[in-house]
């Protein structure tokens, strides 16, 4: 990865349609790493449908490259002292740069703003 590129990839909070295509990402890379299908694609549609009925209940940020989304985290409260970590994507070509780190981070600081004293993962089960 050049150096460039790791300099010109921003971070911002998700904006309408990132959800949609944070969706179709995590469906064809998952599909193509991992061999998961139909239901997967279900799952991650359902969960993004559900925040975003109740948006207050957590965030979600996005990681761009030349208007280009390569990589998203996201945090749902699930109870008043519980969090739980979404949608955790980097395009595989954003990988080794150091962009997971900055969207963990973000995803730390906004757990440790809303005073959770815990966060889980979901995990997928086939």
């Amino acid at each position: 990865m050049d150096s460039q590129k790791d300099k010109d990839v921003t971070i911002r909070t998700q904006k309408p349609g990132d959800a949609g295509y944070i969706a179709y990402r995590h469906c064809v890379i998952y599909e193509k790493e991992y061999g998961l299908g139909g239901s997967f694609e279900h799952y991650v549609l359902d969960s993004l449908a559900k925040y975003i009925e109740h948006r207050s209940a957590g965030k979600i940020w996005v990681a761009e490259y030349n208007g280009q989304i390569v990589g998203s985290i996201g945090i749902v409260g699930t109870d008043k002292s519980t969090a739980q970590l979404r949608w955790f994507l980097i395009e595989p070509e954003f990988r080794g740069i150091g962009l997971g780190r900055q969207l963990m981070a973000r995803a730390v600081d906004y757990c440790k703003q809303k005073k959770f004293s815990r966060c889980s993962y979901g995990q997928y089960r086939v």
